[in-house]
Formats: C-alpha cells, structure tokens, sequence
C-alpha cells in the first residue's frame, strides 16, 4: 500500500521578494505623500498666521481643514499675552453661550 501525500503548490522564491518589494514601495510612496500634505498643510498655516500678524498682536487660530482635522494655533509671545488671550477667549466663549441659548419657556 503506498501512501500519497498531499504536496501543496508553492510559490517560487522569486515572486515573494517582488511581493515584498511591491508593498514596501506602496508604503514608501504613502508615506512620502502624507509628509508632503502636512508640510503642505504648516506651510498654508503658516502663512495665514503672517498675515493675522500683521494686524493682530495676540490671536488664536481655531478651525478645522478640509479632511476634518482640527487645526490650531496661538499667537503669542509672552505669558501676559497668554493670559489676556485666555481671558479673551473666556469672554468669548461664555457670551457666546449665552446668545446661542434659548429663552426660558413660560408655564401656560
């Protein structure tokens, strides 16, 4: 009685190291195209921030681009800038909840 067994069909070597080559190269290119949009992206922040600068002494930059990241930054240059920035920004914040909240409902 002989016994056969079961040989699986292998790939040669040679394709393997073209397999590997193949994804290594896509991920390289993926790579290279995601550094180039974020240094794309600080450049376009950049120079949205110079020319804030030329009109505004301390800002903050708060929004989101296109993919739906959020992007922000802060104009400032010292730790009084950072505080009167904050309270700004509080000022803003809270008078803005207010506008934004309905009137109280009166009882019928």
């Amino acid at each position: 009685m002989s016994v056969k067994t079961n040989k699986s069909k292998s790939k040669p070597n040679d394709e393997e190291p073209d397999g590997l080559k193949a994804i290594e190269t896509q991920i390289k290119e993926y790579v290279q195209k995601h550094k180039q949009l974020k240094r794309l992206n600080q450049d376009n922040i950049e120079a949205v921030t110079s020319f804030i600068e030329e009109y505004l002494q301390t800002f903050v930059l708060i929004g989101y681009n296109y993919k739906g990241d959020l992007v922000t930054y802060t104009g400032v240059k010292s730790q009084f800038e950072m505080d009167a920035i904050n309270t700004g920004l509080h000022r803003y914040l809270v008078n803005s909840s207010i506008r934004t909240q309905s009137p109280p409902q009166l009882p019928e």
